[in-house]
């Protein structure tokens, strides 16, 4: 008699505790960093939460890939969509001992496929960022260089 998935996952022995098992406290950061990525647009109607979330997905970024002991705490761009998405293993309702999504084939290629997307879009914005901060920086030395030399301002205006 042939068993079923249901009962070779309830039969199946534990997982070793490190194994494929995300750290609680990445489930948290990645939960935060899916938020990020998620009110990202709304900066550019305000931008004190784009400059926000911007700030948070470089801490992230460079908690999550510099290393060191927090990099076990930050879970790596592009996995924090896997379980957002609905991406569940086969048999794995009823607290069933089995493999993550990330484990997985598929799942890892989409996570490594999404973190570089991430990543690629995560330089552009702060490329973007530097750009305006540096426009502004020269905006305003353009208003204080016209307000202590104001006739030089006029001649450049003027010829």
């Amino acid at each position: 008699m042939a068993a079923t998935t249901a009962e070779l996952a309830q039969n199946a022995p534990p997982a070793p505790a490190g194994a494929d098992a995300p750290n609680p406290v990445q489930k948290v950061t990645a939960g935060w960093l899916r938020m990020a990525w998620s009110n990202l647009p709304f900066g550019f109607i305000n931008p004190f939460i784009g400059f926000l979330c911007l700030a948070y997905l470089n801490i992230h970024f460079v908690f999550a890939y510099v290393g060191g002991p927090l990099s076990q705490l930050f879970s790596k761009f592009g996995t924090e969509w896997i379980e957002a998405l609905g991406m569940v293993p086969a048999g794995a309702a009823g607290g069933a001992a089995v493999k993550t999504v990330q484990s997985a084939p598929a799942g890892k290629m989409l996570a490594a496929t999404i973190e570089l997307g991430e990543i690629f879009v995560l330089l552009v914005l702060d490329a973007f960022a530097a750009l305006v901060i540096l426009l502004i920086v020269g905006l305003v030395g353009a208003i204080l260089h016209a307000i202590s030399n104001p006739l030089d301002a006029v001649k450049a205006i003027v010829l």
